[in-house]
């Protein structure tokens, strides 16, 4: 068992959306976005992934995968129109004012992707900016909305909800969720109200994290990848 996973039972209050539940692509319609969106990012992540040799470092595979991830979901949505990213906080994220939601890709642990009595965290602790991202879903009036309404703040400023693409690559395979946190325990989100869980891809090679830097705690952050040839 990979020693960065977690432990912690999953939320009984999560709603899930999957193969064989709920309303995956209706849910995604409301938030503005396609399961084809959403592939194609995790495409681009394993394109990252795979683009690197035994010659490149060792954090390579990760770092090129979440490079790529957040790249390639930008690529996705940009074209519809109502879709930016910026880097607030040295966070890179995607974000819609009109569907009031904000995407960070992310590495996840083992039980990404996965519906069982465990709940997934990301892989690697995540700093400031994450974590006020993250509390800001705790008390937003509109989590359990499949329509969300635009809220506003006491300075009259949106508030957007703060998904996070968790994405993995365990025993050849890479599983994926868009999901919806409102806690941040041991500096990993985690309390998910909502999960979106992406159809698996097939992939050869072994196990390993998208080794993003955490850029939104300090200047320098040591990436710690699982690499096997």
């Amino acid at each position: 068992m990979d020693l960065h996973a977690s432990s912690e039972p999953a939320p009984l209050a999560t709603t899930i959306h999957a193969d064989d539940r709920g309303d995956r692509v209706g849910r995604l319609r409301s938030m503005g976005l396609t399961e084809t969106q959403l592939a194609k990012a995790v495409q681009a992540s394993l394109g990252g992934f795979t683009s690197t040799t035994a010659y490149h470092p060792k954090s390579a595979p990760g770092t090129y995968g979440y490079h790529e991830g957040t790249a390639g979901l930008r690529r996705a949505v940009m074209p519809d129109g109502v879709w930016a990213f910026d880097e607030n906080d040295n966070q890179p994220r995607t974000y819609s004012m009109d569907y009031g939601i904000s995407i960070v890709v992310q590495s996840g642990d083992e039980n990404t992707g996965l519906i069982n009595e465990y709940e997934p965290r990301a892989r690697n602790p995540k700093g400031k900016a994450t974590e006020k991202k993250v509390l800001s879903n705790h008390d937003h009036p509109v989590l359990f909305s499949l329509a969300p309404e635009p809220v506003l703040d006491h300075t009259g400023a949106q508030v957007l909800t703060n998904w996070v693409l968790l994405i993995t690559v365990e025993q050849n395979v890479m599983r994926s969720e868009l999901s919806l946190p409102k806690k941040f325990i041991s500096g990993k989100p985690c309390g998910w109200v909502e999960r979106i869980i992406l159809s698996e891809i097939e992939i050869g090679g072994g196990d390993a994290a998208l080794g993003e830097p955490d850029v939104d705690s300090g200047p320098e952050t040591d990436i710690d990848v699982a690499w096997k040839q």
